[in-house]
């Protein structure tokens, strides 16, 4: 879960001080820093070349033979940095995509999965992109629920599962940490 707090002088690149929770830390990423994500799923977008396709089939693969690729639209109130983490979630078997239909700018929160498959809490990786780039989280990603800065936004959802409410872990943190 994300919250914002009413700071309205606080911006992406006061990241470098770290989050307000002792003992955590997360790497603020340049929102062209692509390649960082890959641990953790897609950055969609396409590639600049006239003519081609950029293919992301992928992302409608499942871990689970029941699941079935799902569409729907979200939409997300606008909040502003900083922004407050209380709760991380995950979908096992499926991979989930946030294509932007009507967003300027969102953070992305990730984290890996310790051996036990807890949320690595000290290894949180953010990036602020804009809404031109999509993000999909592969499957078991600990991720931050969506957060559009500026402006309210929608995206359309990529989503393969059995049901609305299966293939999906929530975590409550014992302590909530800022982005800023």
């Amino acid at each position: 879960m994300l919250e914002s707090t009413t700071d309205d002088t606080a911006t992406a690149g006061a990241a470098a001080d770290g989050p307000t929770r002792a003992g955590s830390a997360y790497v603020l990423h340049r929102s062209d820093d692509w390649d960082a994500f890959n641990p953790f799923g897609l950055i969609i977008r396409h590639r600049d070349s006239a003519r081609t396709r950029s293919d992301y089939s992928g992302v409608f693969e499942s871990l689970d033979i029941h699941n079935a690729p799902r569409l729907h639209v979200n939409h997300v109130d606008a909040t502003r940095l900083p922004v407050t983490v209380s709760q991380l979630e995950r979908h096992p078997s499926s991979w989930q995509t946030f294509l932007p239909l009507d967003v300027s700018r969102y953070v992305v929160c990730v984290a890996g999965a310790r051996p036990d498959g807890s949320p690595d809490t000290a290894n949180l990786h953010v990036w602020i992109l804009d809404g031109t780039v999509g993000v999909s989280f592969a499957p078991g990603i600990w991720h931050a629920g969506a957060a559009v800065l500026d402006t309210p936004g929608h995206f359309a959802v990529i989503w393969p599962r059995a049901d609305r409410d299966s293939d999906t872990e929530f975590l409550q943190l014992p302590e909530p940490f800022v982005i800023h």
